[in-house]
């Protein structure tokens, strides 16, 4: 039984990391990969700025109506959600970028920018947000349960096995 409980919290895990959102993602993909300097207290520049347009590709390709519509001008929300952002940044950055990844609420700050982002994209398509998430979070865990069963019959089926 323990170990059904350990698979689950797993696979529901996995699902959390491989689903979380753009903006979210490529921030902590900047404070895990980008070289920091001691001196200015900053990262890289360049590869933040790589980090920040794979975001917006992210966002691009997974809210492809909303973000066509925010570029033609008709979709004022993505700019709240910024602006918001802004806000939110500023009044909780240390200004030492090392610290701000290890600290932890920058990463809520773009947490929040990913729901925002979400909501704006279902309003500015007039569709729903995409929901691949959940259900692939939901076959990652019926995957692991179903590995988990066969594991345990294996191990039921073997001693009738060695009696034979």
């Amino acid at each position: 039984m323990a170990k059904f409980f350990l698979m689950a919290i797993v696979g529901i895990f996995l699902a959390g990391v491989m689903f979380a959102g753009c903006s979210e993602s490529a921030y902590l993909s900047g404070c895990a990969e980008c070289k920091f300097d001691n001196v200015s207290k900053k990262f890289d520049s360049s590869c933040t700025g790589a980090k920040k347009s794979s975001g917006i590709a992210c966002l691009s390709t997974s809210y492809p109506v909303a973000m066509a519509n925010y570029q033609k001008g008709n979709c004022s929300m993505v700019d709240e959600c910024i602006s918001d952002l802004n806000r939110c940044t500023a009044s909780v950055s240390s200004g030492n970028d090392k610290e701000d990844c290890a600290e932890g609420s920058m990463t809520t700050c773009y947490a929040t920018m990913d729901i925002c982002l979400k909501s704006a994209a279902g309003k500015c398509s007039n569709l729903d947000p995409p929901t691949c998430g959940a259900p692939a979070g939901l076959v990652i865990i019926a995957g692991g349960a179903a590995l988990w069963a066969a594991l345990l019959g294996k191990k039921a089926i073997t001693p009738h096995l060695a009696k034979a």
